[in-house]
């Protein structure tokens, strides 16, 4: 009996640790979103912008800014590429600004900023561009033996 609490307690920390380091790995690892918040017009702008993404669909950079006044650039090019940077203007959708990066193939890695503006001044949302990861889509089948 005192084996089976034994190992009962074992099992019971070793799950209590695999969830830690999982949650530890989600929320400092380099693939978290990068997260932070800009004041202009007026307005406080909370925004979540993406460091990982599946291969074969275009990256969605969505920030919420209700105020109709707030515009949005973005520039982006591909990781260590020695093209010239990329420069669009976000789209409003609703109260959103959102542009779609193209997709590169898995492994492969993009740079990207965005800047807010609106009639009377501009901030960047990051001091420093944000690289972007490109991933291959793994089957549920492989993926959740590989997790347990």
């Amino acid at each position: 009996m005192k084996k089976i609490k034994t190992v009962y307690w074992i099992w019971s920390i070793t799950i209590l640790f695999t969830l830690f380091f999982a949650y530890y790995q989600r929320a400092t690892g380099p693939t978290y979103p990068v997260k932070g918040s800009a004041i202009i017009g007026g307005d406080k702008i909370s925004y979540k912008l993406i460091r990982s993404c599946t291969s074969g669909k275009g990256a969605e950079i969505k920030i919420l800014a209700k105020n109709d006044f707030v515009t949005g650039r973005i520039y982006f090019k591909e990781y260590k590429s020695p093209q010239p940077r990329n420069e669009f203007w976000m789209k409003r959708q609703g109260d959103y600004l959102s542009y779609t990066l193209p997709s590169l193939p898995p492994s492969g890695k993009m740079m990207y900023q965005v800047l807010l503006l609106d009639n009377y001044k501009s901030i960047p949302l990051t001091k420093k561009p944000i690289i972007l990861r490109y991933k291959g889509n793994v089957p549920a089948l492989i993926l959740i033996p590989h997790i347990l």
